[in-house]
Parts: C-alpha cells; sequence; structure tokens
C-alpha cells in the first residue's frame, strides 16, 4: 500500500505486507487500518528508511514489520464496517430493494454508537437508529450486520421497529430513536 503526503503523488511511502504467513492469510482489514492510523499519523518518519529501495513511482519501500506491523495485528476501528453499511443504505441492493419503505438520512457519529436516520418513503417520518460501534469490553466491532438494510425494510412497515427499545432523549433531526444494539450484537446464550 502507497501513500503519500506530497498533494502531486509524485512519491510517498510503499508499505509492504506479506500476504500469508504460516499459513495464514493477511487480515487485509487490520493492515489498512494499520497504514491509515499509524503509519499515515507520522509521515515523517519515512524519513528513517530514505536509504531504502524505491519502487518505480518513487515510493520509499518499507516492510510493514519494519514500519510496526504484526501479524497478531487487528482492526483498530470499525469505520471500514459502517462505511459497508452506509454503502448498502445508500445504493442497496438496486431500485426497488427497500426505496419503497425508507431511505437513508443521515448518521451522527456518538462517541462509541452511531445514530443512522431512516426517512419512511410513505409519510416522510424520520427515525433514529442507533447501533453499537463496539463491543462491551471495547473492542471495536468490524462488521456489522449486513442484513440491516432489508431488517429495516421489514420492521418499518409493519410497526415492528417500534418493539425495539426506545432511546429517550430528544433529537432535532428524528421523532423517536430505537436501540437496534441486540440485532448488531446478538445476546450470549445462556449456560
Amino acid at each position: 500500500m502507497a501513500l503519500s503526503d506530497d498533494p502531486w503523488m509524485a512519491s510517498g511511502l510503499a508499505v509492504e505486507f506479506a500476504l500469508a504467513s504460516d499459513s495464514e492469510p493477511l487480515d487485509v482489514e487490520a493492515a489498512i487500518d494499520y497504514v491509515r492510523t499509524a503509519v499515515a499519523a507520522d509521515m515523517n518518519r519515512s524519513r528513517e528508511w530514505q536509504s531504502n529501495v524505491r519502487d518505480s513511482h518513487r515510493n520509499v519501500v518499507v516492510e510493514a514489520s519494519a514500519a510496526g506491523f504484526t501479524t497478531e495485528a487487528t482492526a483498530p476501528s470499525y469505520d471500514h464496517g459502517l462505511f459497508g453499511l452506509f454503502s448498502l443504505l445508500v445504493h442497496g441492493g438496486g431500485f426497488p430493494w427497500f426505496e419503497d419503505v425508507y431511505t437513508f438520512a443521515g448518521f451522527m457519529l456518538r462517541g462509541e454508537r452511531c445514530r443512522i436516520y431512516i426517512r419512511v418513503t410513505d409519510n416522510g417520518t424520520v427515525y433514529g437508529i442507533e447501533i453499537p460501534l463496539t463491543h462491551a469490553d471495547g473492542r471495536p466491532l468490524r462488521r456489522f450486520a449486513g442484513s440491516l438494510p432489508q431488517e429495516l425494510a421489514s420492521l418499518v412497515p409493519d410497526g415492528d421497529l417500534a418493539t425495539n427499545p426506545v432511546i429517550d432523549d430528544r433529537d432535532d433531526y428524528c421523532g423517536q430513536v430505537f436501540d437496534l444494539t441486540s440485532r448488531i450484537i446478538p445476546a450470549a446464550p445462556s449456560a
């Protein structure tokens, strides 16, 4: 992966990852997050590697392990999964996947939670759907319910959305907010 702080992209830093080690494939999300959060945050570190080989694009090439990446790394953030969910909400599976029921009206990050706003197609009512971004132990959720857009399409018209817990706070952007934590992180089975 190459990144640059040069607006002309004339040169930068290329971080080289092993695609597999000991028959374990590279955790691509962890690699992308590492480059975005650790390497990109301190592009000045690339001066340490100025004597390294350069690729044909004039990027300094450094092995991921030399940049501090380990195979035990996991994605430290949730934004890739959240972006995937937003893409489904915006683009859906093609018309008329759920546009006849609701449309995506926006979102607001709220600490370790995200409030997603949907607009009911029939009457224009906007609801807030609050989902967690982390597990109870603080680990970031890496994947969100890919079926959430379809679930909402079945919950909204029958009024079943209202069977979810209501978050009692004032929100200028919607009439009511529902907590969908249990749909994102199902309860552990009882022993």
